[in-house]
């Protein structure tokens, strides 16, 4: 509570990300406007490090875009946090848990 009073929640976040191995990934696909996103958009891969966000262009860099894609695709597949939850429900219960007790104990 104090953390989220001080407005400080996001160091807690980006601790626990860390601890789980995970990082905050922005997928952009433009295109023209008010049009459904297709393959000849340009899309961009948004990492964040500890440095700053890093951009991954098709447009720009295609090689380095297709290794930051591979990087973070599970299988060739990047799923969004509700579709990781729901394959992953009884781990990530688990962790909530485990993440719970520890907070707890402090």
């Amino acid at each position: 509570m104090s953390n989220m009073y001080a407005g400080t929640v996001w160091e807690r976040d980006r601790e626990l990300l860390h601890l789980l191995g995970l990082h905050y990934v922005l997928l952009e696909s433009i295109g023209p406007a008010w049009s459904e996103a297709s393959e000849s958009d340009e899309h961009r891969i948004w990492v964040q490090h500890e440095q700053g966000a890093r951009v991954y262009s098709s447009a720009s860099n295609p090689r380095e875009y297709r290794q930051a894609f591979a990087s973070i695709a599970a299988d060739g597949e990047i799923v969004s946090v509700g579709q990781y939850i729901a394959r992953h429900s009884r781990e990530a219960e688990i962790v909530a848990r485990e993440y719970r007790a520890f907070v707890h104990a402090m």
